[in-house]
């Protein structure tokens, strides 16, 4: 039995086991709706069918956490910079002191409000998305990749009936 944690493609979650595709509280999401879908309309929707339905918008949406999660990031690096310029100049009071000196003293105190404004967890959080975002890339080009060959029912259309 494989006993590797993995994360879920839908939520982001952790997973119990590597070997399952999505952890409990996705599956038990897909049993609710595959139950209201046998009832409302006399059909079965197959957990490939309301994955590769649900796996798209999750990959928008991620897209855009992502995008927002990067400008946020940019925006800090820039704002540590003027800050860093600014406190050290606040400093000097028109003192005169040498690049190489001032060049340390910026870089310092950069490291110091990057610490200060936690820019170490919005990289972490930024990089956390990306890697759902590939993981949910793979997962869909997997099951399209495999349901390739099946020339049955496109699987999204299954869904929107």
């Amino acid at each position: 039995m494989d006993d590797k944690k993995g994360f879920c493609p839908i939520c982001g979650y952790e997973k119990e086991r590597e070997r399952l595709l999505v952890c409990r509280s996705c599956y038990a999401k897909f049993a609710a709706e595959a139950g209201d879908y046998l009832a409302d309309k006399g059909k079965v929707l197959s957990f490939t069918a309301w994955l590769m339905a649900e796996l798209p918008r999750v990959l928008e949406n991620l897209e855009v956490k992502f995008a927002h999660k990067k400008e946020g990031y940019k925006s800090l690096q820039e704002q540590v910079k003027q800050d860093a310029r600014t406190q050290i100049r606040d400093f000097l009071k028109g003192e005169r002191v040498s690049e190489e000196i001032y060049r340390n003293a910026i870089d310092k105190k950069k490291k110091t409000l990057w610490e200060q404004y936690n820019g170490n967890k919005l990289f972490g959080q930024m990089k956390g998305i990306e890697r759902q975002i590939e993981v949910v890339k793979e997962v869909i080009k997997g099951f399209q990749k495999e349901t390739q060959d099946k020339p049955a029912l496109t699987l999204v259309k299954v869904i929107n009936e």
